[in-house]
């Protein structure tokens, strides 16, 4: 496949979250998440961005990147909606907070090699 100069504004990337249950035992899922796409420019400006804006809040870079996601359900077993509110809830997860935040910078320069 040839590439292309002209890319869209978003990427889909699957989050890897394991937490531990009630049990201590380590429960992984997935899901997968919409980030924004930057230039090499406008990544610099973001990093400049949060030395300045976010450098103590420690899921400030996902809340700047991530745009949407699929395959997330809520604690009912419904879909869970992006909006601004589930977003929130998602990030104040700790272990979710980081999986998003290492889903993004995994996936900026390049993609994964598939197994």
């Amino acid at each position: 496949m040839a590439f292309r100069l002209a890319m869209k504004p978003t990427f889909g990337a699957r989050v890897n979250v394991e937490v531990l249950n009630e049990k201590g035992i380590l429960e992984k899922s997935q899901f997968l998440a919409s980030f924004t796409r930057y230039t090499v420019d406008e990544l610099e400006a973001l990093k400049a961005r949060w030395i300045v804006e976010g450098s103590n809040d420690p899921v400030w870079i996902a809340r700047e990147v991530l745009v949407g996601w699929k395959e997330l359900v809520a604690d009912d077993g419904t879909v869970a909606e992006f909006n601004e509110e589930n977003k929130a809830f998602l990030l104040s997860i700790p272990p979710a907070a980081a999986a998003v935040q290492q889903a993004f910078w995994d996936n900026i320069v390049t993609a994964r090699a598939k197994n």
